[in-house]
């Protein structure tokens, strides 16, 4: 790699504080998160969706969880620095990589909301193509799904393979989204991008918890969003609740987990 590349603000931005920032938001929400399943508190008892998983379960998952985020962002963190010399020119335009300029607008405000709901849609799209598809469903997503009660850790139990396609997802959404905004003056500055990994991955812990409370803070601030019970349902049913968010793709595609919307309302009465 060349002194040149190395003293780039852009690829240094890029390609080593996304990545790095992407998997200690991951880390710092997911770990403790766990671990409290596993020290079960009482007043958890009555939280947990459909019931806690076994000591050695959380075991597994907090140790191989870990690894696999850790190996996953690694896998990232590469094929985003060998790509970077082909992204360098686009990445200038559609994003705002200037310390000084402001980011704390209305622009960014409604470009952060407008990925936010695009990649729920790509999400949503890629995972039913996981399960519409058998070879998918067996060389990609199976290893997640060996998980039948997750706790957060989990958000990263995954192949290297499905973790590219949905981290990639990840990437790209603001970068689509900073294209089509770009056009009319306002690129997306690389805080938005940065706030971004950071909202996502909190996420991603956060609906693999296996327990609802009001302290998860995802479900405060994304409307269609429902809390973990979404895709806890899921990993339960193997069946539907495709969406990373919200179930609004699948409302709109009558893909939503049999027994789902019953045990919602249920939770909502409490």
């Amino acid at each position: 790699m060349s002194e040149g590349l190395l003293n780039n603000d852009i690829f240094y931005k890029f390609s080593f504080v996304f990545p790095i920032l992407s998997t200690i938001s991951f880390l710092v929400q997911a770990v403790p998160l766990t671990l409290l399943v596993y020290v079960n508190p009482t007043w958890l008892h009555n939280k947990y969706i459909k019931g806690r998983p076994c000591d050695e379960e959380i075991e597994k998952q907090l140790l191989w969880g870990i690894y696999y985020s850790l190996r996953n962002h690694m896998f990232l963190f590469a094929s985003i620095a060998l790509a970077f010399p082909l992204l360098e020119n686009y990445l200038c335009y559609v994003i705002v990589w200037d310390n000084d300029a402001p980011w704390v607008t209305v622009s960014s405000m409604l470009q952060f909301v407008a990925v936010v709901y695009l990649e729920d849609y790509l999400y949503y799209k890629i995972h039913r193509a996981f399960h519409v598809y058998k070879n998918l469903f067996n060389f990609v997503h199976a290893l997640h799904h060996s998980i039948k009660r997750p706790v957060a850790l989990c958000g990263h139990y995954m192949t290297a393979s499905e973790f590219f396609l949905i981290g990639g997802t990840v990437v790209l959404t603001p970068l689509l989204i900073g294209t089509f905004t770009s056009a009319f003056g306002y690129p997306v500055h690389y805080k938005v991008l940065f706030m971004w990994i950071i909202f996502r991955q909190w996420e991603a812990a956060e609906e693999h918890a296996g327990f609802e409370a009001n302290f998860l803070l995802a479900k405060h601030f994304i409307p269609g969003y429902d809390g973990p019970s979404f895709h806890i349902f899921h990993h339960l049913k193997v069946i539907g609740n495709y969406g990373a968010v919200t179930s609004i793709h699948d409302k709109r595609h009558e893909t939503v987990s049999k027994g789902y919307e019953k045990y919602l309302k249920g939770l909502r009465q409490q």
